[in-house]
């Protein structure tokens, strides 16, 4: 998929809402809108038959899963952590066809099989991992085809001449309400799909969410991976710069610069640790991408462990056998000035200073 994944699938009334309050888009991006329309084109067709056919049976849930929340900056590991978490047959998940389409991914899969194969070509547009409509994908990328007010509207749509993310804000929409029925709803999806399955999520977003998702649904359990600061904030940089040019619609792409994404990744640090400051092990744990990327099965048996939840042989399985597979897998490689790197020491020599020993 080459442009404009991020709103790809939104219904066409939503589509036309977003485009009315952002003052339309640059002639330009033409090609953009008319592929998002073509796509979406379905939508509200599909959405009907899923009201019709599990509108009852999504009502009828009352009591909720407590999900797990993976958190953490952008490229400190997530997404692998996501892949081996996902892989528990006790799980399920948001993946990258449930986020193109959340309003009727109950019934519709299967039409769509063919179209999206095409459009998943290879690997993600940032570094190489696999893309595909079964794997795993963070739940940010169905929220905003379905609320206002989420940031990565303002990546899509550039208002201001400076880089999209504030470290002012918690990234909860005003209409606080209406995120966590959206929210709850994917999750009665969830639990609709796979029965008795234990609900997981991957979104840095949620990282300044924590508090009101703490709330929001007790006994939701958090794990926030870290990774060496030298490493995620020129990775992150590329990856907005990617992310951003293939999918604005409005103005001009604003690239990041580095001290920006020093400061928004300390501000998740301390945000995260502040919040879960007085925390037991079985809701919150933090893990670190370099222990996890060396061992990543006893991570994992570990975290499970902190949790109090079964790690079962046939998990473990599927863990040796994902591990095995991606055993040749090249990461990007990136590097930076002696300015910068005197700039993010300066930044998280205090935080985490296991990367700064010498």
């Amino acid at each position: 998929m080459k442009h404009s994944y991020l709103l790809a699938g939104i219904k066409p009334g939503r589509l036309v809402a977003l485009l009315k309050r952002n003052k339309g888009f640059s002639a330009k991006y033409a090609n953009r809108i008319g592929f998002l329309f073509s796509i979406g084109v379905w939508a509200d067709f599909f959405e009907r038959k899923e009201k019709r056919h599990f509108g009852k049976e999504l009502k009828e849930i009352k009591e909720l899963e407590a999900p797990i929340f993976i958190v953490g900056h952008w490229r400190t590991g997530t997404t692998f952590l996501h892949q081996l978490l996902a892989l528990d047959p006790q799980t399920n998940f948001m993946d990258v066809f449930k986020v193109s389409h959340p309003n009727h991914f109950l019934v519709s899969r299967k039409y769509y099989t063919r179209v999206m194969s095409k459009f998943l070509d290879g690997p993600r547009p940032m570094d190489n991992v696999k893309l595909g409509m079964a794997e795993p994908q963070e739940d940010e990328y169905a929220l905003i085809k379905l609320l206002d007010d989420l940031p990565l509207e303002a990546l899509i749509f550039q208002k201001k001449d400076a880089f999209f993310l504030d470290t002012e804000d918690d990234f909860m929409p005003a209409d606080r309400q209406k995120f966590f029925e959206t929210l709850d709803l994917l999750v009665r999806k969830l639990m609709v799909e796979k029965k008795g399955c234990r609900v997981l999520f991957k979104n840095p977003f949620h990282s300044l969410r924590a508090g009101a998702l703490r709330s929001h649904f007790p006994g939701a359990r958090f794990v926030h991976i870290i990774r060496d600061p030298k490493k995620v904030v020129p990775s992150s940089i590329h990856m907005w710069n990617v992310v951003g040019k293939q999918n604005i619609l409005k103005g001009k792409w604003i690239s990041p610069k580095i001290n920006v994404i020093a400061d928004f990744y300390s501000h998740i640090l301390t945000s995260l640790r502040k919040e879960f400051a007085n925390s037991s092990p079985d809701e919150y744990v933090e893990i670190y991408f370099e222990e996890l990327e060396k061992d990543p099965i006893n991570v994992v048996r570990n975290l499970y462990k902190s949790w109090r939840l079964d790690f079962t042989e046939e998990y473990e399985q599927k863990l040796r056998a994902f591990v095995d597979e991606i055993k040749d897998y090249k990461k990007n490689t990136y590097n930076i000035s002696q300015e910068d790197e005197r700039l993010i020491r300066e930044r998280f020599s205090a935080l985490l200073p296991q990367y700064f020993n010498n």
